[in-house]
């Protein structure tokens, strides 16, 4: 049986609440939620065909894409019938549709990343907000009153544009009166500051741009719910064991389990500050047209991801360049390719077994450890599946690569780094593209807090 709801793309879909998946990787975690986030899924590449003529889903009215029409008495979006051929035009992306190759992969893709919804969100649904927490985008500011305001898209209440408005003075929420200049939609007026090579919003439409900034994004939300969970007393360990009420498309109750992927979901729809309230307040929020964060933490729950969780477990990457976490059990890490960091935890007496080290292109990194010098008595020999280091109690096994390739430079292979904070603010990010980045809004309340309400979802 399918579940037939209006989605904030703005049309009647049915969807099936798949069961968790299992033992899979970043990648595939992150290709489904941008099937889902995106509106544009291969699965439904006959069903598209079938209906390009015929008005199968409603979604809003829009000037072009990106900017939808509003009741001007209500403030809230305008709705009509849409055939397919209507929707990937609004979406942006008829040019890339092709009926005579219908199923080709390489086609869906690109209507994928390049997808922007009604409100101005791209691809996994980015938005101004999201890009200026993960430090690629500055936005465009306003003088209000003699007042500069930084400018950009949150969400508030569509009464804000009773009248035809589309500029408002609004307040971010719990953030202690700070307010921005809120425009009724993505505009992307703002500068990209060229982290990782986006410097325009053509680049963010690129595959692998877009996939850098997600990254980024997870990591950013990871932090903040670090942060959140500490100051509840509560650690990732209680956090993981969490469970939650839920009915499943027939209506039947479940039990919904906290996972660290359904977490990360459960942040992209309703920020890491409402991810941070359902672990430690059993808050259960809901977004603008009703889905709830539980649906997202149940529907893209049970996949391996690349950060650790406490006891033996396996962290994924993919062919992207990823930083990793690892060492909280006794681990397995895949990398997956691409030139990646290994940020390993500390625990005594825990192995962690990296299947697919590249010596010369991945590096370990011991960050934030409380021995003081935990290399110093580092030990490199052969085991009969690869090079095996030993120091400070715990153990790396690096198959397939042999001892004498560490020996030969153990710093091209592990090191430590020291993280100092400054000031209260968070440790910065090993990351090359974090170092890059080099002009921080110090001046100006950041998004930080916006992202609990700012994301409108593709569903």
């Amino acid at each position: 049986m399918f579940n037939t709801r209006k989605t904030l793309l703005g049309f009647s879909i049915a969807l099936t609440c798949a069961a968790p998946a299992h033992a899979s990787g970043v990648q595939n975690f992150l290709d489904s939620l941008r099937d889902f986030e995106s509106g544009i899924n291969p699965a439904k590449a006959e069903f598209y065909l079938e209906n390009l003529n015929n008005p199968v889903y409603t979604y809003a009215q829009v000037t072009e894409p990106g900017r939808l029409v509003r009741d001007c008495s209500t403030g809230e979006m305008i709705s009509e019938p849409t055939t397919i051929s209507d929707f990937f035009k609004k979406l942006g992306i008829d040019g890339i549709y092709n009926q005579n190759s219908p199923n080709d992969p390489a086609m869906f893709k690109e209507m994928q990343y390049n997808s922007m919804n009604a409100w101005g969100f791209i691809g996994y649904q980015l938005g101004e907000a999201l890009l200026i927490d993960s430090g690629y985008y500055s936005p465009t500011t306003a003088v209000v009153d003699g007042v500069e305001y930084d400018s950009f898209y949150m969400f508030v209440p569509d009464s804000t544009w009773i009248g035809c408005k589309t500029e408002a003075l609004a307040e971010i929420e719990g953030s202690g009166g700070n307010k921005v200049y809120v425009t009724d939609n993505n505009r992307w007026q703002g500068t990209f500051v060229g982290k990782n090579g986006v410097n325009s919003l053509a680049d963010l439409r690129k595959p692998e741009k877009q996939e850098l900034v997600m990254r980024d994004a997870m990591h950013f939300n990871y932090k903040v719910l670090t942060k959140l969970l500490s100051d509840a007393n509560m650690t990732w360990e209680q956090a993981l064991n969490k469970s939650w009420p839920g009915t499943d498309d027939n209506g039947q109750p479940i039990e919904v389990k906290a996972t660290m992927s359904g977490l990360l979901a459960a942040s992209h729809l309703r920020g890491a500050w409402g991810t941070g309230a359902l672990l430690t307040k059993d808050k259960i929020t809901c977004d603008e047209l009703g889905t709830c964060i539980t649906k997202y933490v149940y529907k893209f729950g049970g996949f391996d991801t690349i950060f650790d969780v406490p006891g033996d477990s396996t962290t994924h990457g993919s062919q992207y360049p990823e930083v990793l976490t690892a060492g909280w059990g006794n681990d397995t890490v895949i990398t997956g390719g691409g030139s990646d960091t290994l940020k390993l935890n500390e625990q005594q007496g825990s192995v962690t077994t990296v299947v697919d080290f590249t010596v010369g292109d991945d590096l370990i990194v011991l960050s934030g450890w409380e021995a003081t010098d935990p290399l110093a008595g580092l030990v490199v020999g052969d085991t009969g599946a690869g090079a095996e280091l030993q120091f400070a109690g715990q153990r790396v096994v690096l198959n397939g690569v042999q001892a004498s390739a560490v020996q030969a430079d153990p710093s091209a292979v592990i090191v430590k780094s020291s993280i100092y904070r400054s000031h209260g603010v968070a440790p910065l990010s090993l990351t090359a593209s974090t170092l890059k980045l080099t002009r921080l809004r110090e001046q100006r309340v950041s998004a930080l807090n916006t992202l609990k309400l700012t994301k409108l979802k593709t569903h």
